[in-house]
């Protein structure tokens, strides 16, 4: 072989031997960062992750040594043709590192959620630009009124005589969706009164009053009854519970439907909204409901504001993080890796499949089932023993037209506990889902149709006892 394609060989195969160690290295790294969290030290041996790691660091050194060889017998032949090829490669390292870097910092964008790049959220999710990012909007809040406001005992609710800033949504002066801004509604006795509470569905997100399901069923009874509306965007079944012990009672309903996607029972066990929405950027804090002894109590009370939640140093660092559902502690920085995660490369190849997911007992789906289902049982009981008549209703989602399930999961924790309820699911699968719902970019709320359809539906069933009013 001629001297030159010697020389180029020599140098291909340290070159060649590097790029193979340094993809092994990458490729262990990344492996290795999926084993964030285990404790059982045994589970390494047998995980994929685990053995990928192993036998890429294995790979690692074994080319390591053919390099360290190949320029020890070169330095014994007294050439330096070896510092070439290492140069050569680091030179090339560097450049595709620094370009692709540069190039990835520039691409990402930052949201509330986290940094993303595309569709992709990058991890870890880093505390301290959550805490930048969420400093901002409190800051703008301070200075705007908002139709949502914290609250003390519920974690958030309807600001009393407020508007949004679209002009779409007015909030009465006693804390209710009306038709006006400031509107008071007469709290005289009335022959018929029924009180909604609920969530966004319920409050009628991206209609406007007179086209909520709650409204269209006041007109569909003509006058015989008054139809309050309590929903507030957000809630769980926690806090529709607890807004019926406080704001529903005084009032004296005769009727009060408790309305409730599958969603709201997940919601139930969310600490922190910042991770139940990440995409809306609302800092609330929602109250924690845990069983002792056969009983509902709150855990978290009093309830952190918004300032106190995004002071904290990390995210573990919170009170009853762990009873939060979507809290997953190898998605946020952890010391250990804190250097690596200062590269955007490491940041989107450990990105690219979520780390291992962990179980705890307090988010547990069996958790989830006694807990709301207690919540379920006492509301019934309360309003029960206020001497009105209670209906919990199930409203589909657009998910639950689309879930290949032969049922919605918060039905199914209704009837773990035997609990009379209404679902309109069937009696709205007549229509096409295009038709009920908005697009998905706006919130994917009812349509003005889908909001008549629940209306009409949840008229129509015999279990809702509204057969004996006389309807349009």
């Amino acid at each position: 072989m001629a001297p030159d394609n010697l020389r180029r060989s020599f140098e291909g195969r340290i070159q060649g031997a590097l790029y193979a160690a340094e993809i092994c290295l990458v490729l262990g790294l990344v492996a290795w960062h999926r084993q964030i969290g285990r404790t059982n030290p045994a589970e390494f041996w047998v995980s994929i992750s685990g053995i990928v790691t192993i036998i890429a660091f294995m790979g690692m050194v074994v080319m390591l040594m053919i390099v360290s060889w190949s320029c020890l017998a070169d330095r014994r032949a007294g050439s330096r043709r070896w510092i070439l090829a290492v140069g050569m490669n680091v030179a090339v390292v560097a450049v595709v590192f620094f370009v692709g870097e540069v190039a990835l910092r520039m691409l990402v964008v930052r949201t509330n959620t986290g940094e993303k790049l595309g569709t992709l959220l990058l991890y870890p999710r880093q505390w301290n630009k959550t805490q930048a990012a969420y400093q901002s909007i409190l800051d703008k809040a301070d200075q705007n009124k908002a139709y949502v406001v914290p609250d003390g005992e519920l974690g958030w609710t309807l600001g009393k005589g407020r508007r949004s800033e679209n002009g779409l949504y007015f909030i009465g002066n006693q804390g209710v969706r009306t038709a006006r801004a400031g509107e008071v509604i007469s709290a005289e006795p009335r022959s018929c009164r029924i009180a909604i509470v609920g969530d966004s569905f319920t409050f009628g997100e991206n209609v406007a009053f007179e086209d909520t399901w709650g409204s269209v069923l006041e007109s569909t009874l003509q006058g015989h009854c008054q139809v309050l509306n309590f929903g507030v965007p957000g809630y769980g079944v926690n806090q529709m519970y607890l807004r019926y012990l406080r704001d529903v009672r005084p009032w004296h309903p005769d009727i009060v439907i408790l309305a409730f996607i599958t969603d709201n029972v997940a919601r139930t066990m969310g600490v922190y909204s910042f991770l139940t929405f990440p995409d809306a950027g609302v800092p609330f804090t929602n109250p924690r409901f845990m069983i002792h002894n056969d009983e509902l109590q709150i855990i978290n009370r009093p309830l952190l504001t918004a300032r106190e939640v995004f002071s904290v140093r990390a995210i573990r660092d919170l009170p009853f993080i762990n009873h939060d559902r979507k809290y997953e502690p190898t998605e946020w920085d952890e010391p250990q890796w804190e250097l690596l995660n200062k590269s955007y490369w490491f940041r989107v190849l450990t990105s690219l499949h979520p780390v291992y997911k962990f179980d705890r007992p307090e988010t547990s789906i069996s958790e989830t089932i006694k807990i709301n289902g207690a919540l379920f049982l006492k509301f019934q009981q309360a309003v029960i023993a206020d001497g009105a008549k209670p209906l919990v209703v199930h409203l589909p989602s657009e998910y639950d037209f689309k879930s290949e399930a032969s049922e919605a999961f918060g039905v199914k924790v209704l009837k773990s506990i035997n609990l009379p309820h209404i679902d309109v699911t069937r009696c709205m699968r007549s229509f096409p889902v295009s038709e009920l719902f908005n697009a998905p970019e706006v919130g994917g709320h009812y349509s003005v149709k889908g909001n008549q359809e629940a209306a009409q539906c949840l008229l129509r069933d015999e279990r809702a006892g509204f057969q004996g009013v006389a309807f349009r």
